[in-house]
Formats: structure tokens, sequence, C-alpha cells
């Protein structure tokens, strides 16, 4: 959950300072541009839901931690035609990388879901 509000707030600061994927998209426009805004307020929506003890947090919460990587991957299939699969994953900052990977395991970890599937209705 903790790490949920934190990886919201970077990415609100990276929205509103047009850095990152979520910046970048709301600089271009397009469909990134309603994707993104989604995607860092599903980061606070969901800390906010599993701390109520909410499922649909956690689910929330799986979508938000893939939401850089699908931002990353529509960015390079529409605005540059060609795929770097490394900076897909990365964009070029592997501390990004592992924390995006680190809040997908501990997500998709068993105990985390049985946790959820025990304790969150």
């Amino acid at each position: 959950m903790w790490l949920l509000y934190l990886d919201g707030f970077f990415a609100v600061v990276k929205y509103l300072d047009q850095t990152d994927i979520y910046g970048a998209w709301r600089f271009y426009g397009g469909i990134g541009a309603v994707l993104s805004p989604i995607a860092v307020l599903s980061y606070i929506a969901a800390g906010f839901l599993i701390a109520n003890g909410k499922m649909l947090g956690w689910y929330v919460a799986v979508g938000a931690s893939l939401s850089p990587l699908v931002l990353r991957l529509l960015w390079k299939l529409i605005v540059t035609d060609t795929i770097s699969w490394q900076w897909v994953l990365t964009q070029g900052s592997l501390m990004s990388m592992i924390f995006e990977v680190a809040l997908f395991g501990l997500l998709v970890h068993p105990m985390s879901r049985s946790y959820a599937k025990i304790w969150l209705r």
C-alpha cells in the first residue's frame, strides 16, 4: 500500500513536470493524454481502496503497476513507429524499472494474493 502511495506521488510529479511517460503523453496528446491521468490516479486510488479493505483495490493496483509499460509501448507504437524493447521496459532508467517490477511482483506474489482473498472484500 505504501509503495502505491509513493509511486502515485512520483507519478503526479512526473505528470505535472512533463517528464517520464506520463508528462510526455500530457504534452503530446492523443489517447495517452486520456490514459496517463487515469494511470496516475489509479496508484492513489488503489492504495486507498486496499487500505480500506476493498478487493477492487488489488485489481486497480495490478493495473496501475502495469500502466507505465503499457503507456511506453503505446508511445513507441503511435509516436515513433519503431519498437525498442529496451526503452519500453526501462525508459532509460533502471531504478524506475526496479520499482515497477517490485510493485508488480509484490502484488502478484502468492502470499499477497492469499492475503487479498482472505482479508479484502
